[in-house]
């Protein structure tokens, strides 16, 4: 829009200006055609952005609503006609060679000042969808591919490691081998719809203070923390993952949290409104080799967290770790694993080794590796020694000085009971994995 006002302005100075020194009356050459059809357009646009305008604040005023109306596609309709009503064809046309030259059809952008805002949507998908029998199967990644990918992550990761003065050899990666599938041994978790259906959210969302825990200072701002705990519903969460994953059009990685993350007072951050959305109940499997315990301790605020601990080949001891799943931004995940979780080591999981907790709620295929926060850092070689004083080694046992704090135990459980409880206050019939794991760890 910026582009827009400035040609507009210009045109809007210069075909007056350009008519008054030529004298002419009537166009008569082709630049002069050219002139007065500019000059055209800027109505032409001024016309469309303002009845896009109107459309806009009828957009606005809808949102404390329950109405559905069209007003949103057609702000969008009007003011991509104030653009391209403009800079048609001479825009259209140098977008067309850059898209060529760039080979961007390759990366499946497309062309949104010709298919219109009718056919895509802001994140310049189609807006339709092609029937079953026309649409074409999403191609199978290779493992070429999943490789190359890797090694690109692990490159990217190792330079912001190194340009923020940190250790690069705090990584681990765990590949199935030559398994074709890792069996899931456990039970199942969730029988009912884990999210609630469009109808029963909005019933929720009426009746927020039945199904969000509000202390006295949060009575205020009780429908932001309804927003915060339940942000979707059942249908919006199976369309976003029914989307084909493509890393190289998407540039988005899949990450697992098990600690506080899984809360929904402290989410990753850097995630957007859709990934906000896709956070979604998921087992790492025992034969992944690991186990989740308390042996994170943060130095700096003096508290212990929970962390993974790695179980030698052949010993018992692995378990199934229960936790949530989401997307992020492929640069930020690297930013979140070389500064925030600085503590812990990067581990790349394969994604045969996750089991989702719902039939319904799957993460696309594709997706190769998960990024998980793994064992904490460990300087002093003992983690049991608790007169360890170096700051940087973080792998150690709960003590009176580093405890663990019953705030961070709330923080977890309440993350995991927004998962226990669906549609209108009734449990869905499951064994709440999330809890019956977190005691088991607690005890």
């Amino acid at each position: 829009r910026r582009v827009l006002w400035a040609f507009r302005g210009l045109a809007y100075a210069f075909a007056p200006f350009y008519l008054w020194k030529t004298g002419s009356t009537e166009p008569n050459s082709t630049l002069e055609r050219f002139t007065y059809y500019l000059y055209f357009c800027v109505y032409v646009s001024f016309f469309c952005e303002g009845v896009g305008a109107v459309f806009f604040g009828l957009a606005e005023a809808e949102k404390g609503c329950k109405l559905r109306t069209p007003f949103v596609p057609f702000t969008e309709l009007w003011f991509w006609c104030a653009f391209n009503g403009y800079l048609q064809p001479v825009g259209t046309l140098i977008n067309i060679v850059v898209w060529a030259t760039n080979k961007e059809y390759q990366m499946k952008l497309r062309l949104r000042e010709i298919l219109t805002p009718v056919l895509l949507k802001p994140d310049n998908t189609f807006r339709y969808r092609m029937p079953r029998c026309l649409r074409k199967k999403p191609r199978q990644v290779t493992q070429e591919e999943l490789d190359e990918r890797l090694d690109e992550w692990i490159a990217t990761w190792r330079r912001k490691r190194n340009d923020s003065g940190r250790d690069d050899k705090a990584i681990a990666i765990k590949t199935k081998g030559k398994k074709s599938c890792v069996p899931f041994i456990g039970e199942p978790v969730f029988m009912g719809t884990l999210f609630p259906t469009h109808d029963e959210w909005l019933y929720m969302r009426d009746h927020y203070d039945q199904y969000v825990p509000l202390l006295s200072w949060e009575q205020p701002y009780g429908p932001e923390k309804f927003l915060r705990w339940y942000p979707t519903y059942r249908e919006e969460v199976i369309s976003l993952l029914s989307k084909p994953y493509d890393f190289k059009v998407r540039r988005e990685v899949w990450m697992f949290g098990y600690g506080s993350l899984i809360s929904a007072e402290c989410p990753p951050a850097g995630l957007n409104e859709d990934q906000k959305k896709q956070i979604i109940p998921y087992w790492l499997k025992k034969q992944a080799g690991y186990r989740r315990v308390w042996n994170y301790r943060h130095g700096a605020v003096g508290i212990n967290a929970f962390g993974l601990d790695k179980v030698a080949d052949g010993e018992d001891g692995a378990c199934n770790v229960c936790g949530c799943i989401y997307p992020m931004e492929y640069e930020r995940a690297s930013d979140l694993f070389s500064f925030r979780e600085e503590g812990y080591e990067l581990l790349l999981i394969d994604e045969d080794f996750f089991e989702p907790m719902h039939p319904d709620f799957v993460m696309p295929q594709g997706v190769g590796y998960l990024w998980v926060c793994g064992r904490p850092l460990l300087k002093c070689g003992d983690p049991s020694n608790n007169d360890c004083s170096i700051m940087a080694c973080k792998r150690h046992n709960p003590t009176a000085d580093s405890p663990i704090l019953q705030s961070y135990i709330d923080t977890v459980i309440e993350g995991a009971l927004r998962f226990s409880t669906t549609g209108r206050g009734h449990v869905d019939g499951s064994k709440c994995a999330f809890l019956s794991e977190f005691y088991q760890k607690v005890q």
